[in-house]
């Protein structure tokens, strides 16, 4: 039992438990904490950009919680928190979660883009299009803050499904959604194609 106790705090922000870390064996489905480390070793030890900004499962719960997107006092908040308008390129771990009592529910994750720039928001999803609903319920709350012109008048955000990794398995989105991250953001600093495939065996 001793060995459940175990847990350690990561760059100040992420507080991994002995449950989590289990998640790292084959077979598991990587949950919120696990996919949070991750984002968190890519924001500070690859990429400290600050024109990057890795958006963490909690963050993006919250996000999709939020019931009235035009209701701007709490969403201006978190922008404020993210320094969101400064981003020029924005990647969020989303999963198909709707049930408000359970922060790490859902059974999918997948990466939402957004590209500040050419204000176009990409969607990449180890399943195709299964988080489709949830990538486009996200455009639309964090398309308040970051892009408001960029959807038409009355219409909601295009959101762009863009070729990805296809899983093999039935819990390896977690590591592949990281994968698409990590590509994605390399990718867009090296100022190369963001929508050129990944698929196994071709060049990253």
């Amino acid at each position: 039992m001793a060995s459940r106790q175990w847990k350690r705090t990561f760059y100040d922000e992420v507080t991994v438990y002995s449950e989590d870390r289990e998640l790292l064996q084959p077979g598991q489905w990587l949950n919120d904490n696990i996919l949070s480390l991750y984002f968190a070793y890519l924001a500070h030890e690859v990429f400290p950009y600050p024109a990057v900004l890795f958006v963490p499962p909690p963050v993006s719960f919250m996000l999709s919680m939020i019931e009235d997107p035009t209701d701007g006092s709490m969403l201006e908040e978190l922008a404020r928190g993210l320094e969101l308008r400064s981003r020029e390129l924005v990647l969020v771990a989303i999963n198909d979660n709707t049930d408000v009592s359970r922060s790490r529910g859902g059974s999918h994750w997948a990466l939402l883009v957004y590209v500040q720039k050419a204000q176009q928001w990409k969607y990449f999803d180890s399943l195709g299009a299964s988080n489709m609903a949830a990538a486009q319920r996200m455009a639309v709350r964090l398309g308040v803050l970051v892009a408001p012109h960029s959807a038409p008048v009355g219409g909601k955000p295009t959101v762009h499904i863009c070729p990805c990794t296809r899983q093999r398995n039935g819990y390896d989105c977690g590591p592949y959604t990281l994968l698409a991250a990590e590509v994605i953001a390399g990718r867009f600093l090296r100022g190369e194609d963001l929508d050129r495939s990944f698929e196994q065996g071709a060049p990253l």
